[in-house]
C-alpha cells in the first residue's frame, strides 16, 4: 500500500521541507530555516497537540534521518504520558521501533522535493547558486554531493540531461563540459584537484573515494578555509555533511576498507560520532 499524501493544508516537517538543513545547523537559527522552524513549532503546537494525530502524522511524511532520533523523542514523549487512551512508555528506542528512522534518507527526500519541482537541476540554477564549484562545495556541500550523486546513479540520460540545462556561467563551463565524458583520471594521486574534480569523482562512482586510496595519511586537524584546504580537507567537509546514520558510514567504509594507519583517526573527532551514535 502507497503512503498517503500530506493533507494540503498541512506543514511538512523541517526535515522533509529542508533536507539539506542537518539537525542542529545554524541554517535552522537563521534565515528561510529558522523561519520555517518557527511555523512548523506553532503548527505542531496547535494541529498535533496529542500523540495520535503526531504519531499518524509523521507517518504520512518521509522517515527523518537518524541525527533527529533526540528531537523526536523529546516531541513526542509528554505527548504520549498524556496519551488520552492510556499512558504510554516512550524512549528512544521507540522512535524507530514506530518506523520514523531511516537510514540515508535526506538524499531520497532532496531527490523527491525536486522532482516534484520540476525535475533536478543543475547547482548554477539553483535558488541560491554557488559562484564557483569551489565555493558550492563549501557552503552547498550536502546538497552538491546529493546532485552529483543522482547525476551519476539516478539520472537516466546524463547527456540529455546536460543538454537541457541552461548554459553554465564560466566558472562552471569546463565542469559542465567533463561530466558528459567518461572519467579517466586516477583516484587521489594528488591533493589538489580542487572541488570539480571531486565532484566528478562523486559522479562516477556515486559517492566521494576516501583519500586512502591514494595512500594519503589522516589529519588531525581540519581546514575550513577553501584558500588554504586541500582535497582531503573537502573530503572531510563532504564526510561531515553528507552521513547522518552509522549504517551508511559503515557501507562506506566497507566499499572502501581504511588501512590501519587510519584507524585511530576515524575513532576520534571529527569521525568517531559517525560510528558511534545515531544507531
Amino acid at each position: 500500500m502507497s503512503k498517503p499524501e500530506s493533507r494540503p493544508e498541512e506543514l511538512e516537517p523541517p526535515w522533509a521541507i529542508y533536507p539539506s538543513i542537518a539537525y542542529g545547523s545554524i541554517g535552522w537559527r537563521m534565515g528561510t530555516g529558522e523561519e520555517y522552524w518557527r511555523a512548523w513549532r506553532a503548527y505542531a503546537a496547535s494541529r498535533l497537540a496529542d500523540f495520535p494525530s503526531a504519531l499518524a502524522y509523521l507517518q504520512r511524511h518521509p522517515r527523518a534521518p537518524r541525527t533527529w532520533c533526540f528531537f523526536l523523542a523529546s516531541w513526542l514523549a509528554p505527548l504520549a504520558s498524556a496519551n488520552p487512551r492510556g499512558k504510554l512508555v516512550f524512549e528512544r528506542a521507540t522512535v524507530d521501533e514506530l518506523g520514523l528512522l531511516g537510514d540515508d534518507v535526506a538524499y531520497e527526500t532532496f531527490v523527491r522535493n525536486a522532482h516534484r519541482q520540476g525535475g533536478v537541476t543543475a547547482p548554477w540554477t539553483w535558488p541560491r547558486p554557488a559562484a564557483s564549484p569551489a565555493e558550492a562545495w563549501r557552503y552547498l556541500t550536502r546538497e552538491l554531493g546529493w546532485w552529483a550523486r543522482w547525476l551519476g546513479a539516478g539520472c537516466a540520460d546524463r547527456a540529455a540531461w546536460l543538454d537541457a540545462q541552461p548554459a553554465a556561467p564560466a566558472p562552471w563551463a569546463a565542469l559542465a563540459s567533463a561530466l558528459g565524458g567518461r572519467l579517466d583520471e586516477p583516484l587521489w594521486a594528488e591533493v589538489h584537484g580542487g572541488a570539480a574534480q571531486l565532484i566528478r569523482w562523486i559522479v562516477a562512482h556515486g559517492a566521494l573515494p576516501p583519500p586512502w586510496i591514494g595512500g594519503h595519511a589522516p589529519r588531525t586537524q581540519v581546514t575550513f578555509g577553501d584558500d588554504v584546504a586541500d582535497d582531503v580537507d573537502r573530503w572531510t567537509w563532504w564526510v561531515l555533511e553528507t552521513f547522518d546514520d552509522a549504517a551508511t558510514w559503515r557501507r562506506y567504509l566497507d566499499r572502501w576498507p581504511p588501512p590501519s594507519s587510519w584507524d585511530l583517526a576515524l575513532a576520534r573527532p571529527p569521525f568517531g560520532a559517525l560510528a558511534r551514535t545515531y544507531r
